[in-house]
Formats: C-alpha cells, structure tokens, sequence
C-alpha cells in the first residue's frame, strides 16, 4: 500500500514538473514567435523581402497557426515573382482561418498575374462576400476586366475600390486609363482621375503621362507636354515617356521635336519597336526618306511581323525610285496582311511607273476587289 502511495506521489511530481516545463516552454516561445515576425515587417517596409522571409518562416516554425506570418510569406513571395509558393502561403492562411478577406483577395491578386482568371474571379468575389467594403478586390476585378477589354464593367469596379479607399492612386489611374480607351473616349472624365492620383502622390509619373496623353486626344498639346514633362523630370531614365512626348509633337506637326524624343526614347530602350516607327514616319514627314528607311528596317528588325513597317519602307523606297525594294517591301506587307489595299494601290504606280501595265492592271484589279472607291482614284493614274 506504502508503495502504490510512493508510486502515486513520484508520479504527480513528474507529471507537475512535465506540465510546467511546458508551459515556461510555450510562454516563451510565442515572444519569440512574435519577435520574429517583427522582424519580417520591418524589413518588408525596407523592401528586403528575402530577409524577411527567412524571419516569417522562424515565426511559424516556433508557432504552426501564426496566421498573419504565413500572410506575410505569401507578400513577400509574390514580390519577388515566386508565384506557385504565394499561392500555398495564402492557401494556408485560408485552411486557418476560411474568413480571411484580405488571404483571398491576394490570391485571386496573383492568381490575376498568371492570367488565371476563373480561379482570380472566385478567390475576389469571396473576398467581396466576406468584406463587402474592401477596395482592393474591386480594384483587381477592375484589372481583369480592363484586360478582358471590357472597359465600361472596369469603371465601375474603379469605382467602387475607390468610394472604399479614396486615396488609392492605383484605382484612380486605371480609371483614366480605362477613360481614355477608344472604345470610351471619355477623356475629359480621364483628365479629372489623373489629376486625383497625381493629387495623392506627386511624383506618380505613370499618372502625369497618363494625363499627358488625355489633354492630348483633347486637342491641348501644350497641357499634355507640360504634363509629360513633368513624368520625364521625375524619371528622366523612361524611355515611354519620351516616345509619348514624341507622339504629342507629332500630332502638333513638330516633327523636329518629335524625332527629337524618340531618338531619347530609343536611346533609352533600343528595344521598343514603335518608337523606331514614328521615328520613321517624322523623318517621312521632313522629307528624310534615307534616314526614314533606317528606322523602319530597326522596328522590322525587332518585330518581323510588323506589317505597317514594311508598308511604309516600301513607300519611302518608291520615293526614291528604289522600285525594286518597294516591290520586295509591299510584298512583305501583303503577305502579313493579303487585304492590305493600299500595298496593292502602291504596287500598281510602281509597276506603272517601271513600264509594266500589265502587272500595274492586275494589281489594279485586286484593288477594284477590295475597295471599289480607290479603285477608282487609281484607275486614272494608270491609263495615262
């Protein structure tokens, strides 16, 4: 009996002795949890994500259900481009706990950069349902739907992310650029958005660009120069900028100015065909069809497909009375585009010109087929 009573005290001892330890034991590991965890925030605010991450995984090792560490790997995953682990931090978040608003409406975020939308469109309008006033979910629906080209279902989403979160510049800059599409042309509207996301943050260039090229489908080139301007003074290392400043002499007649700005533009991004294109067509228009030449035979070189390049090189070669290249460059632009019925218009002069009427009627005849009208500008010019 003595020895059942030991046993019975030994044994409450341990146990007792087991249960504190564990509990020191957890009591100080959620400090440490939590220490770590601040970390990571700290070095997010920095930009440092991969640093962060090493904090937020330390953060969960100590703690399994630290919910808003595992959110925070999945921002900082998908910063750094790492979309598939993104997708499983935010998955975890959601197995728990199924009611965090802000976990779903990230993943249908990324799930929007991988342009996979059907699984986007669940993930934002579960958001939606849980946290009817959240701004960001109505702001990515907006994107899907601008990248869908339905502009007008856009704008409205634009808009409600922004009765949620009026000083959210994104939603305002979408909402111009959605204004501004041909499809809307609401570019007055466009004005007054840009000038809001410019009003929350003063250095927004993408905003001032964006006002830039609103003022200029108004007609007020001074305003969208001075707007572009600004954007290049922000960032004077941006090459679209200066093609978009480009594009607004042009549009002015400045053609001087204009070649001016896509040579700053190529300068600063060789890479950008249309920038080399309008390079062109500004030296077309001041009569420098040699140098024009070049610009068109760069943006071919960077799109072989680029089917108005070719066009307008074949125009310049005829020009030059280089009828042999315009015919090779007229040829490239009607394989790309066989009912392209200025290639063939321009294909019945040079023939004419060279003596073969022949050749000049039977690219007349397909003109005839295309555009009955023009066909009948041509005809005349042929049957001299």
């Amino acid at each position: 009996m003595k020895k059942s009573y030991y046993f019975f005290i030994i044994l409450s001892i341990i146990v007792c002795l087991f249960l504190c330890s564990f509990s020191l034991s957890f009591s100080e590991s959620i400090p440490a949890a939590e220490e770590n965890y601040k970390q990571g925030e700290e070095l997010i605010n920095q930009g440092k994500y991969e640093e962060a991450i090493t904090y937020f995984e330390k953060a969960v090792e100590i703690d399994p259900n630290y919910i808003n560490a595992y959110f925070n790997i999945g921002r900082c995953k998908n910063n750094l481009n790492k979309k598939d682990e993104a997708i499983e931090a935010y998955k975890k978040v959601i197995s728990l706990n199924p009611k965090y608003a802000e976990a779903y409406s990230n993943l249908g975020d990324v799930y929007r950069t991988l342009k996979r939308y059907e699984e986007a469109l669940q993930m934002l309008n579960k958001a939606i349902e849980l946290k009817p006033d959240y701004a960001y979910p109505y702001y990515n629906l907006g994107l899907i739907s601008a990248d869908q080209g339905d502009f007008p279902k856009a704008i409205i989403y634009y808009k409600k992310a922004i009765k949620y979160k009026p000083d959210h510049k994104w939603s305002y800059y979408y909402l111009g650029d959605a204004l501004d599409d041909i499809s809307i042309e609401l570019y007055e509207e466009a004005v007054e958005a840009y000038l809001k996301a410019i009003n929350i943050d003063p250095k927004y260039g993408d905003a001032y660009n964006g006002l830039g090229y609103a003022y200029r489908k108004l007609g007020e080139y001074d305003k969208a120069i001075e707007a572009i301007g600004k954007a290049i003074q922000l960032y004077p290392n941006f090459y679209y900028y200066y093609y978009c400043l480009g594009e607004t002499y042009k549009d002015k007649k400045l053609y001087p100015e204009a070649i001016n700005n896509y040579k700053k533009a190529i300068q600063n991004n060789p890479e950008y065909k249309y920038s080399h294109f309008s390079l062109g067509y500004s030296l077309d228009q001041s009569k420098l069809y040699e140098e024009a030449i070049a610009a068109y035979k760069e943006a071919i070189r960077i799109d072989k497909n680029f089917t108005v390049a070719y066009f307008n090189l074949g125009l310049n070669y005829k020009r030059l009375e280089r009828y042999d290249e315009a015919i090779t460059a007229l040829e490239e632009a009607i394989k790309l585009d066989p009912k392209y019925t200025y290639a063939y218009y321009n294909l019945s002069l040079i023939y004419y010109n060279l003596g073969n009427k022949e050749a000049a009627m039977k690219e007349y005849e397909t003109v005839k087929q295309l555009n009955a009208n023009l066909a009948l500008e041509l005809l005349p010019l042929i049957s001299k």
